[in-house]
């Protein structure tokens, strides 16, 4: 039985007019798109970046395995859909809310399954503190910049599974009201590529820090 080629699915949207508009086109840097009615992807399982509104659908189709820089630079406190998101086959979540500075929506519906790269996720995200500790990471293994500069995130994170955390490097950098005990993390590699994780994490009791071999 012969492969199926998924071909690019377009992306439906309204303006800030109110038309209904369509488009192949990825990058929503200059698109104004007040709302997500339908969300594109294509063969490699990317979707849309750069989204700047403030609503997207409740469905999240199971071809879309990238969430890169969807929301980078998002000005909104809520983005109506996306907590009733079903990631499970989500494997990239990197910079998803990249200074998305007044994100701070309830992702406890959340259950990444699948995900190995969450590198810059909540970086910049400078309001968001919320409880993600029930985040399946025991196939993450890149989580380099990830709450950088996220300076109100201070929720626990001892429920996950570090062992394949390889690239580590300014993880927690300035976060600054960070203080959870990851003391019990366990690493797999020897070479935990650690550089600033915990630069000008100033309230962070070193007796709570991961210990690396």
């Amino acid at each position: 039985m012969k492969n199926i080629k998924l071909e690019t699915e377009w992306t439906e949207y309204l303006d800030f007019e109110g038309n209904l508009q369509k488009t192949k086109e990825f990058n929503f840097k200059k698109i104004k798109a007040k709302e997500i009615i339908k969300l594109g992807y294509n063969s490699n399982g990317s979707t849309i970046h750069h989204f700047k509104g403030a609503k997207v659908p409740n469905f999240l189709p199971p071809q879309i395995k990238r969430l890169n820089e969807m929301f980078s630079g998002n000005a909104h406190k809520e983005i109506i859909g996306v907590q009733d998101w079903d990631v499970r086959y989500i494997e990239d979540f990197s910079y998803l809310f990249e200074n998305a500075r007044k994100f701070n929506v309830d992702l406890s519906g959340w259950f990444t399954f699948n995900v190995k790269i969450m590198e810059g996720m909540f970086k910049g995200a400078k309001s968001f503190n919320q409880n993600i500790n029930h985040f399946h990471t025991n196939n993450v293994y890149n989580t380099k910049y990830m709450f950088q500069n996220a300076i109100n995130f201070n929720q626990k994170l001892n429920l996950w599974d570090a062992r394949k955390f390889k690239f580590f490097r300014s993880m927690f950098e300035n976060a600054q009201a960070f203080n959870q005990d990851l003391s019990t993390w366990s690493f797999e590699s020897k070479n935990v590529f650690s550089t600033d994780y915990d630069k000008d994490t100033f309230n962070w009791k070193e007796e709570f820090k991961p210990k690396f071999k």
